[in-house]
Order: structure tokens, then sequence, then C-alpha cells
């Protein structure tokens, strides 16, 4: 149990973005899609998971200070930083192996890729304000493309975009629920929150927001003509609604753990799955 929670399994969520694009291509009806995007999302929750074990080192003592996160296995001793590393190696390696397994060449190329920036964020990137959003805005947009390479069907630009957009506004949600946390227990933390101010963190959001509203709206009025449904034109009114219901809660500092939150919140969860339902109709009637 202790390891599991090293592991996080609730991120582990996140990979779900994986289904985006063969979803919306329509082949998730097809049994042979199947298996190459389960090892797929394996992998990356494999990889995921050996992120999250070489950050817990790299954070062990930064993270002894704090009075939630102290409790982490390695943060609090109950996993010693050579078999957390050791851990990490092993999950790295089966990541890549269950990557391999999909028969795509592409996804194992994308699996590493995000192995190897997310190892960097760990080491540099988070450090640098700005950088700290893209680069992890940027691993869902791996996650998306690994998911049209392992089903075999293109990811429009237009989409990819969406995600990019959506995937700035919960991190920027996320920035500002760490930063809001920080001041309200007078605890210091990483230095890049320093250099955020709640403005800043704010603008972001917001323009992200409309950028994201924007791309989504494209994408589904494409999507309509393409397919020749008009049901595709009432998902915009779910996103909107969830986009719209997570700013309400960032903004007052729930959104520090957005994966949380989106596993918890009943009126999220509604949309997603009214979403899900007209989508799902829209393609696959």
């Amino acid at each position: 149990m202790t390891y599991l929670r090293a592991l996080r399994p609730l991120q582990w969520t996140k990979n779900l973005v994986v289904f985006g694009a063969p979803l919306a291509a329509g082949v998730l009806n097809d049994p042979s899609a199947w298996p190459p995007l389960v090892m797929t999302v394996l992998a990356f929750c494999m990889m995921a998971s050996a992120g999250y074990l070489v950050n817990d080192v790299h954070d062990r003592e930064e993270d002894g200070h704090h009075p939630t996160k102290q409790h982490r296995p390695i943060a609090s001793g109950e996993i010693s930083v050579a078999r957390a590393i050791k851990a990490a190696i092993v999950l790295g390696g089966l990541a890549v192996a269950l990557a391999a397994a999909t028969g795509r060449t592409a996804v194992v190329g994308v699996v590493a890729v995000y192995g190897c920036t997310t190892l960097l964020y760990t080491l540099t990137f988070r450090a640098i304000v700005g950088a700290d959003l893209i680069v992890v805005a940027l691993g869902f947009v791996l996650r998306a493309y690994a998911g049209a390479f392992a089903a075999n069907v293109e990811a429009s630009f237009i989409f990819i975009l969406f995600i990019l957009c959506g995937s700035v506004y919960v991190v920027a949600g996320k920035r500002l629920g760490e930063a809001t946390e920080l001041e309200t227990l007078e605890i210091s933390g990483r230095s890049t929150l320093a250099g955020y101010s709640e403005p800043a963190l704010r603008l972001v959001m917001r323009v992200a927001l409309v950028a994201s509203i924007v791309a989504y709206a494209i994408w589904s009025v494409t999507k309509s003509v393409g397919a020749g449904s008009n049901l595709f034109i009432l998902t915009p009114v779910m996103v909107i609604g969830a986009l719209l219901r997570y700013h309400s809660l960032a903004r007052v500092g729930r959104g520090t753990a957005p994966e949380k939150l989106f596993t918890s919140d009943h009126l999220i969860q509604l949309y997603g799955l009214v979403w899900l339902v007209i989508f799902a109709l829209a393609v696959y009637r």
C-alpha cells in the first residue's frame, strides 16, 4: 500500500486523454482498437508514476516541511531514496515495453519523449516561470498524439489546440490554488510560485479559457459538417459548463488538485457524462 500511494494512482485518470482522438474518430466500436489503446494508457500510467517517484525524491526535503506533503512515503522515510529510484527505473522500462507491445513505433517514441520531458520538468523546467505551465500542458498533448498513433487515426490541429489550451487553463488553476494554499498556511513553497502573481495567473486562466472554448467550438462545427450530425453542436454547451465550473472552484483556491476535483465534483461529472452521451450518439449511432 505504501508503494501504491507513492505511485499516485489517482493521477492515472489524466491518461484517459489517450482515448480522445480515437473516440472522436469513431473507432472505439472496433475491438481491434482496444488492445493497443489499453497498453498505451498503461504505458503512460507507469511512466507517470516513475516521474512522480523521481519528483518526490527531488522534493523530499521541501515536502518534509509541508503540512500534508510530509506524509508522502518518500518524504516521511517510508520508502528510501535508493528503492524509489530503482522502482522508477523499473517502471520506466515497463512503460517502454508496454508501448512497444502496441506494435506502433510512434507510440514508443511519444512515451519515451513524455518520460524525458517529465524528468526534465522535475530537474529544470518546473523552476522556470511560464515554462512549467507549458511543459505540463505538453504532457497532455503527447497523450493525445499517442492515442491517435495507437488507434492509427488522425488528430486534427484544432483538436490538439483545444487539448493544449485546456491543459494550460487547468494547470494555471492548479498554480493559483497552490499559491493560495501557501499564503493561507503561511509557509514557503517552490520558488516558481513566487514568480507568479495572482492577477497574472487569473489572466492566464481567462485567456486559456476563451481559447479553449473557441478551439472546441470550431472543432465541433467541423465535426458536425464532416459527420453530418447536428448533435455535435450541443457538445460545446457541456464543455463550457465544465470549464466554467472549474473556474468558479479554482478562483477560490480549490484547484490545487484538479484530479481530485474532477473525480469528486458531481456537477463537473454530470457535464462530462452528458457530453459523452451526446458525443457517442453523434459518432456511433
